[in-house]
Parts: structure tokens; sequence; C-alpha cells
């Protein structure tokens, strides 16, 4: 644990960040207990500052705690842990755009990846609304949007499936 100043909102940011980046490498490691740690950590720094800080540009504080929470699921393959708790936590105002954007991009993954389509698409309509261009563009985006038109293609039970067999052509 690095100590910091209690008042240095400074040295707090920076090093919670560092805490939000190592929970995310520990969790691509699928080093669970490791991620945990950091997360521990932000947590407790972010409580330490109580609102989103732009010192360094860091963007750190108690919100991006709680999305990387949620990152660190997803990545060390709790798809259904990091949809549920995704949907339930509330990102307070000050949190920036893109960082909510991603969050609900990560949301609808892990709706993918649990099998529930629907509210994978509604995530991401929420990422859309937060921040367009970035939802566009991102490579996770259309790999979601991807298996979420191929599960469609596979159900046996939608109006295109029944459509096709019937022979209608409408």
């Amino acid at each position: 644990m690095i100590v910091v100043h209690p008042h240095d909102e400074n040295s707090i940011a920076l090093s919670g960040a560092a805490h939000l980046r190592g929970a995310i490498l520990a969790a691509r490691a699928r080093d669970k207990p490791r991620a945990d740690e950091h997360i521990q950590e932000a947590t407790r720094l972010g409580g330490m500052i109580g609102h989103e800080s732009t010192a360094y540009d860091t963007n750190f504080g108690p919100g991006n705690v709680e999305i990387h929470r949620v990152a660190v699921a997803l990545e060390t393959g709790d798809p259904g842990r990091a949809a549920r708790l995704g949907s339930q936590i509330h990102i307070p105002s000050d949190v920036k755009a893109t960082r909510i954007g991603h969050h609900w991009q990560d949301v609808a993954r892990a709706w993918t990846l649990s099998g529930d389509h629907s509210a994978a698409l509604k995530a991401l309509n929420r990422a859309r609304h937060a921040a367009p261009q970035q939802t566009r563009y991102h490579p996770h985006v259309h790999e979601t949007i991807h298996a979420i038109a191929a599960a469609q293609r596979r159900k046996s039970d939608t109006l295109a499936h029944f459509s096709a067999w019937l022979g209608t052509k409408r």
C-alpha cells in the first residue's frame, strides 16, 4: 500500500488511478485476488476524495472505482456478476461521459456473454446516449452487436424465422 497524505488530492488521485489500472491488469491476468486488492485500495482512496477528481487528468473517484469494479468482474470471467452489478450501480453526475459510455459498453458485453441480448441492447443504447461517437466506433460495440445479431439469426422463435418458414417475402 502506498501512503498518501489525506489532504493531498493530487497524490490520492494518482495512487487511486494506479490501483484501478493495476486492478484491470490483474483481472486480465485472471488474478482475481490481486484485482480485488487493488479495487479495495482504490475504494478507500476514492472515499478520501469523495468526488471525481481531475487531478493530473486521472478522473479518479468513487464513481470510477465502481465502474472498474464491474470491469474487473467481466475481465475475470464472471459476466453474470458484471452484468448485474453494472446495471445496478449509481454513477455520479461528475463522472465523464466517456467513462459512462465505456461502462455501458462493458455491461452490454457482460449481458451478451450471459445470454440476455435484450438487456445488452438496452445497455448499448445507454452507452450511445452517454458517448455516441465513442460507442459508434468502439470495436467491442461492433463485436457485441455481431454476437447479438448472430444469436437472433439462430433463434427459431422469432418473427423473421416464422416468416421465412411460411415463405412470405414481406
